[in-house]
C-alpha cells in the first residue's frame, strides 16, 4: 500500500478491519493519546495508528498523515455509526469535506472526474494536507497545516451530530 498512489484507501481498507478501527482503543481520550504517540498530533506523524505492518515501503510524514488522518475519520465515524460500513463512512467523510469547504471554487472541481468514493476522498485527504505545495519535508508552514488537521476531526464530530451551523463552528476553531 502506497499512500502516494491512487487506489491506496481500498488497499489499506483490506488491510485493516473494522475492528481494528475502534477496538483497539478504550475510548475516546486513549485514542487521542494514541494520536500523540504517532505524532499527528504534533503535526509529524513519524508512524500509524494501526499496530500492525501496512507496506515494506518506508513512509514520508504527508503518507503517515494521510493514513492518520483517514484512520481517524473512520475513527470518528464509527464511535458514532458502529455497525455502518466503510462504503457509508467514506460517503460521509466527502460529504463533510464538500460542507466545510463550500464555495471554494476548484477544490472540488477534479473530484467529478473520477467515479469512485475512495478515488474522490484520496484527493481531499491529499488537498486537504496540502501535499502539492510542500517544498520541502521541513517545510514548517506544511508542519502547522498538519497539526491543524485535527480540527477536521472535531468538525467531523460536530458534523455527524449535527450538521446545523458547521461553516460557523469550524471558523471559531
Amino acid at each position: 500500500m502506497n499512500p502516494s498512489a491512487s487506489g491506496w484507501i481500498p488497499k489499506f481498507l483490506t488491510l485493516v478491519k473494522k475492528q481494528h478501527i475502534t477496538g483497539l482503543v478504550q475510548d475516546e481520550i486513549h485514542f487521542y493519546k494514541e494520536l500523540k504517540n504517532v505524532g499527528f498530533i504534533y503535526g509529524i506523524s513519524i508512524n500509524t495508528l494501526p499496530n500492525k505492518p501496512l507496506s515494506k515501503l518506508s513512509f514520508t510524514t504527508a503518507e503517515y498523515t494521510k493514513i492518520n488522518l483517514f484512520h481517524t475519520l473512520l475513527f470518528t465515524f464509527f464511535i458514532k455509526y458502529p455497525k455502518a460500513q466503510f462504503e457509508e463512512a467514506i460517503d460521509y467523510i466527502i460529504n463533510f469535506y464538500k460542507t466545510i469547504d463550500k464555495g471554494k471554487t476548484g477544490f472540488f472541481h477534479k473530484l467529478s472526474l473520477t467515479s469512485s468514493s475512495s478515488d474522490n476522498l484520496e484527493r481531499i485527504i491529499s488537498a486537504r494536507i496540502q501535499e502539492s505545495n510542500t517544498i520541502s519535508k521541513n517545510n514548517p508552514s506544511s508542519t502547522l497545516t498538519y497539526t491543524l488537521l485535527f480540527l477536521d476531526i472535531l468538525a467531523f464530530k460536530k458534523f455527524l451530530n449535527t450538521c446545523n451551523h458547521l461553516k460557523t463552528y469550524t471558523n471559531e476553531l
